[in-house]
């Protein structure tokens, strides 16, 4: 008696995947929290110009009490005056950022992102501007008047401009 055995299948080899298809998505295995590896928690965001203007008062000599506390001083410059220096400050600006304050308007321009693009360097520029509210406005014009020479600090004396 003989037995007659069936030839063994051919199997086709595995199906290589096309390099334009993306691979199945792995699962995701949340694991909780283990006590002790929290992240640290991140510094709070720097506030905007327009929220530091809501905060300051309404009069000129509170304004200039607000500088006094903060121990901030200036010179007759719009990008150099208490006022530039206390939103330097409290918006916690860099170096290169510049303020200029006036009587009428207010700007912050952020320069950021340096790249380098043909050998030659780019900066991606964001400008905050606001209109001076009445108590910045009004400490302007006293301070570029000579009033408040505690808060002067520039070479000689402090002198008004007109």
């Amino acid at each position: 008696m003989t037995l007659l055995l069936a030839p063994p299948k051919k199997t086709a080899p595995p199906k290589k995947r096309p390099a334009w298809k993306k691979a199945p998505a792995k699962k995701r295995v949340d694991v909780p929290p283990q006590p002790g590896l929290e992240p640290a928690p991140s510094a709070p965001a720097p506030p905007t110009l327009k929220q530091v203007l809501a905060d300051l008062p309404t009069g000129a000599d509170e304004v200039a009490r607000v500088f006094r506390e903060a121990g901030v001083t200036g010179t007759h410059s719009s990008s150099a005056c208490p006022g530039a220096n206390y939103l330097r400050a409290v918006m916690r600006l860099r170096p290169d950022d510049v303020v200029s304050v006036t009587s009428v308007l207010i700007s912050v321009t952020h320069q950021h992102r340096l790249r380098y693009r043909f050998g030659f360097p780019h900066y991606e520029v964001e400008v905050e501007t606001a209109f001076a509210p009445r108590g910045l406005a009004g400490f302007v014009q006293q301070f570029d008047r000579g009033n408040y020479p505690d808060l002067f600090s520039g070479p000689g004396w402090c002198y008004p401009l007109w």
